[in-house]
């Protein structure tokens, strides 16, 4: 009996084991774990199968928080590996990794689903290869800690343009400020806002949609920020707008250096008209203006005191009312509307999850289109597709938004109307 085991054991371990063989095999290359908030790292995945593959693999997309995924130019591409005296074909995917913040980070869980011809002629299999965990950490060198924002690069220009004539303008004149921050070694995403929001008095900003830019030339990728806001005087005008200053880090020199654009100038004449109008009998107004300023201090003096005496109730009545606007649906509604216009992806689905707390419960129809619209735009970072074809999505979620708020409002509405509570018939 013992020998008979022993021949059945002796026949089926070579199929068993030529089976383990015939699998198909993932290796993993991730030899960098450390990086810079920004900076990329570098993970190649590799699938063989003994024969060939009808269909792509179904690639993991990695997607977690704090993490930015995307792929290079030439992400993918067919290999070949001579395993055991055969040839088995395959194909490389290389992902591009970083970090948005420091800290440690780990993508778990992940599986790559491979589709290839049976190598018996039989129907084509299905095999999932699960990944190890991958761990990797986002660290900020020691001398860059203080920079906010935090920009690492290769290197970085900042360059300024004036569009019309800022020092000769007339009430209702307009120039434009074009600032562009060019980053080698870095996405565009990670370039920070650079307008500053003050303007002297008389003066009103109108900020753009800022039009982001990647290039990649041989995995090196270079990221464009450019910055258009229309100024308009709105009367006289006698100041500057300020100047643009940016500390970042040089990755290379891991050093710390710092651009900058100067200030623009800004004079607009008053309209005509807006001056004080002078009287024909203007030798009597001495007592007249006397009597004026008396009044003007009487007046200040009073107002002063009920400040005085009223101004800290005031200011808890104020402080306490903003915290309730703060707290309910109408601002984190703004907020929301306010991240979509800038198409500003992160803060766009991180104001939506606030609002929709506020809300309510909306329709799942709404939900699950609004879902898609996030999905797509996050896609759409790293396709090739133009300006109009990225703007599709964008419209869509801010279209989809208003009418889940709209559904909802009217739902609540039709709760708290009561029906009359002596209804009567009429014969």
């Amino acid at each position: 009996m013992k020998r008979l085991w022993l021949i059945l054991v002796l026949c089926v371990a070579p199929i068993t084991l030529m089976a383990q063989e015939l699998e198909p095999r993932l290796n993993v290359e991730f030899e960098t774990t450390e990086a810079i908030p920004g900076q990329f790292l570098t993970l190649r995945l590799s699938v063989l199968v003994p024969t060939h593959m009808p269909t792509p693999p179904d690639w993991p997309s990695f997607e977690a928080p704090n993490i930015v995924v995307r792929l290079p130019e030439r992400a993918s591409s067919p290999i070949s590996e001579r395993i055991d005296g055969k040839t088995w074909a395959g194909i490389s995917r290389r992902y591009q990794i970083a970090p948005i913040v420091a800290g440690e980070f780990a993508i778990k869980d992940a599986v790559v689903r491979v589709t290839y011809a049976d190598p018996e002629g039989g129907e084509a299999i299905v095999s999932e290869l699960a990944l190890p965990e991958i761990s990797f950490t986002g660290v900020i060198p020691e001398n860059a800690r203080d920079l906010d924002p935090f920009v690492a690069a290769k290197s970085l220009t900042l360059e300024q343009t004036v569009e019309g004539e800022s020092e000769t303008m007339e009430a209702g004149g307009s120039f434009s400020r074009v600032l562009t921050i060019k980053a080698e070694g870095l996405a565009s995403m990670f370039l920070p806002v650079l307008t500053p929001e003050t303007v002297p008095d008389g003066l009103r900003g109108y900020p753009e949609t800022p039009v982001l830019q990647d290039s990649d030339n041989r995995g090196e990728t270079t990221g464009t920020r450019i910055e258009t806001s229309v100024f308009v005087a709105q009367g006289a005008v006698n100041g500057s707008l300020p100047e643009v200053k940016l500390r970042w880090f040089n990755v290379e020199s891991e050093t710390i250096e710092e651009v900058s654009v100067p200030a623009i100038e800004v004079q607009a004449k008053a309209p005509v008209g807006s001056g004080p109008l002078v009287g024909a009998r203007g030798s009597n107004r001495g007592l007249g203006a006397v009597l004026q300023f008396a009044g003007v201090v009487i007046f200040a003096l009073l107002l002063g005191g009920a400040a005085w005496r009223w101004w800290p109730r005031w200011q808890a009545w104020r402080s306490r009312r903003r915290a309730e606007y703060e707290a309910g649906e109408q601002y984190a509604w703004k907020v929301l509307l306010r991240a979509q216009k800038c198409r500003d992806l992160e803060a766009c689905r991180s104001a939506y999850d606030v609002w929709l707390v506020r809300l309510g419960p909306i329709n799942t129809q709404h939900r699950e289109k609004i879902s898609q619209c996030f999905v797509t735009l996050g896609s759409s970072r790293f396709s090739n597709n133009s300006q109009d074809q990225q703007s599709l999505p964008w419209t869509e979620l801010a279209t989809t938004l208003r009418q889940a708020r709209s559904a909802r409002h009217d739902r609540q509405q039709n709760r708290s109307t009561l029906p009359p509570l002596n209804p009567t018939a009429h014969t």
